[in-house]
């Protein structure tokens, strides 16, 4: 979009809007323009046109991106059409004849596919597991694709919003540790849970070895080298294993620390940083 072509829209914008300071000085006006210069005039025009014809209240800049967006970019499709489009695909190919079955599905599609294994999934003898597996990826990259394609050009670039993300989640994951280590704390001291946190203490005294078995066990019991478990449980049922690996755990936490003063890690950890 030129600026001549956006000094028109806004016009149209402040006189189907008096009352609002929208875009009130040239500041304001270059950073609309900043944020909307990638997209085609025409089509932003057509996008403000219908706002103007259905909303009594001024348009902002997600608005109207949203609006272009529906009119230029293909519709990301839903889970479940997505999940037909692959079935359909492994009906009338299977296995063998992988490209001619990505033929069928969009790109989005396609990726999430590749990353679960394609004949992995043909081959599956679990299609509930595959559903739900398919189904997760699916929807956490659809999101991702719709508000990729509302970013205008400048920032949707990848050499800009890789390491964007990459900060932004790093700072999520540390703010939820935050909230999740504080919570603990707070029901420790304050409230009636004293008694029973205390009964889970010598697993926390042995979170080493804890973490270590955990990887050792999970891997064997999920992983393509161990018993490849993650195609044949859902969910809730991995979600159980874990629940039921955590009380194992805890019972030997409890039997350990009841004779030992460390656990067997923790001991050859505290042994290791005073050797000299």
């Amino acid at each position: 979009m030129t600026k001549p072509e956006f000094a028109m829209i806004a016009v149209a914008v402040k006189s189907a809007y008096p009352a609002s300071k929208i875009m009130a000085d040239d500041a304001s006006m270059e950073f609309w323009y900043r944020m909307l210069k990638d997209l085609n005039g025409k089509v932003v025009e057509n996008a403000v046109m219908e706002h103007i014809s259905t909303s009594v209240y001024p348009p902002n800049i997600a608005e109207i991106r949203k609006l272009c967006m529906e009119r230029c970019k293909p519709p990301v499709l839903g889970f479940d059409e997505a999940w037909g489009v692959v079935q359909r695909a492994m009906s009338e190919y299977g296995w063998y004849h992988p490209q001619e079955a990505f033929a069928l599905m969009d790109d989005l599609t396609v990726s999430v596919v590749k990353n679960l294994g394609w004949n992995r999934l043909c081959q599956s003898e679990n299609p509930t597991a595959d559903r739900a597996n398919f189904r997760e990826a699916y929807e956490a990259k659809a999101r991702e694709a719709v508000n990729s394609n509302m970013l205008p050009d400048f920032i949707a670039n990848k050499s800009i919003l890789t390491p964007l993300l990459l900060i932004i989640t790093s700072l999520s994951k540390f703010a939820f540790m935050l909230i999740l280590v504080s919570g603990v704390i707070f029901a420790f001291y304050r409230t009636n849970l004293h008694d029973w946190l205390m009964k889970i203490t010598p697993y926390g005294k042995m979170s080493l070895t804890n973490y270590i078995t955990q990887s050792i066990i999970g891997s064997l019991l999920f992983y393509n080298w161990g018993l490849a478990l993650h195609s044949q449980l859902g969910i809730t049922a991995s979600f159980l294993v874990g629940v039921v690996l955590f009380i194992v755990q805890l019972a030997f936490c409890r039997w350990w620390m009841s004779r030992h003063a460390h656990g067997p890690l923790e001991y050859l950890w505290k042994r290791a940083t005073w050797l000299k």
